[in-house]
């Protein structure tokens, strides 16, 4: 219980770190700590199917988020290249790799999803929280947040914020 109390308090502190450089117009500074959640196997994430606008509107963050998630948890996996990964701000990519972790065949293999999907958003600034559950449902799952933050831009929505 502690450990999930201390889990939920660092991310709590990356977001707001994340959404402080965001209001002031800077991604974060290059030595900046970042964690990432361990991650495993295929994503399911559905994609969303609002109508395109003129303009992103919130709800375009959610869809964008989605998208998101499913092409960077299976590179966060290994399963997909860096170049696969979508709706992500050119200053944080060359972040990402350190936020990939090694995984055994194993866990590699294990099926993962989004649960569920929160978006918050402030003046063109989301935060996203995301709950992955990993593992077979019959043996027993696990359930972690990925939380990041998203810019809004004239064409959708960036992840300015590295996942954690």
């Amino acid at each position: 219980m502690n450990r999930v109390l201390i889990v939920v308090a660092v991310v709590m502190a990356a977001v707001a770190v994340g959404v402080i450089f965001l209001l002031r117009g800077g991604p974060p500074a290059p030595g900046a700590a970042h964690a990432t959640a361990t991650a495993t196997a295929s994503a399911t994430v559905s994609a969303s199917s609002s109508p395109v606008s003129s303009s992103p509107q919130p709800a375009d963050a959610r869809g964008d988020a989605r998208a998101f998630l499913a092409s960077y948890l299976p590179y966060l996996y290994g399963r997909t290249s860096l170049t696969t990964v979508v709706h992500v701000d050119a200053s944080i990519r060359p972040l990402l790799p350190a936020a990939r972790q090694q995984i055994s065949a194993q866990e590699e293999a294990k099926p993962f999803a989004v649960t569920d999907l929160q978006v918050t958003d402030s003046s063109g600034v989301a935060t996203v929280t995301a709950q992955v559950s990993e593992g077979d449902p019959a043996v027993g799952l696990a359930t972690y947040p990925v939380t990041f933050a998203m810019r809004q831009r004239p064409d959708g929505w960036d992840v300015v914020t590295v996942p954690i």
